[in-house]
């Protein structure tokens, strides 16, 4: 339920020209789709990558639980990852998953800044 387009949230974003989504995994940007304006996705990992290594750790009943709600969550990033108008991505790992959907506007975008334009300010030492 949390991926779902709210009608007040919907209401609210169709004020702006844009939406920029920055998140960890893909399928919270599918909250935002219904507002019919251009929307730009910042992602770095999935659900299912992110929690592949806590499975291990839960106990039995989260173990068979888990993976139906992966397998939804999966559905709504994949959807979520084709219907936006630009991705923006850090891992190259991210990069071929998001290709992989057959979106084309992915670009790779890792944070930084800009050394020559900021180096004065940083303290060494």
């Amino acid at each position: 339920m949390r991926y779902r387009p709210r009608a007040e949230l919907t209401r609210v974003l169709r004020n702006y020209d844009l939406i920029q989504v920055v998140t960890g995994g893909p399928a919270l940007a599918a909250a935002v789709m219904k507002a019919d304006i251009p929307v730009v996705l910042q992602a770095t990992t999935t659900a299912a990558w992110e929690r592949q290594s806590q499975l291990a750790d839960q106990a039995i009943a989260k173990r068979l639980w888990r993976p139906g709600m992966m397998a939804s969550t999966s559905r709504v990033e994949r959807s979520a990852l084709q219907d936006v108008d630009v991705v923006l991505v850090e891992p190259d790992t991210m990069l071929a998953h998001v290709r992989s959907f057959g979106q084309q506007n992915v670009v790779k975008a890792p944070p930084g800044f800009d050394t020559d334009r900021f180096i004065d300010s940083i303290s060494v030492g």
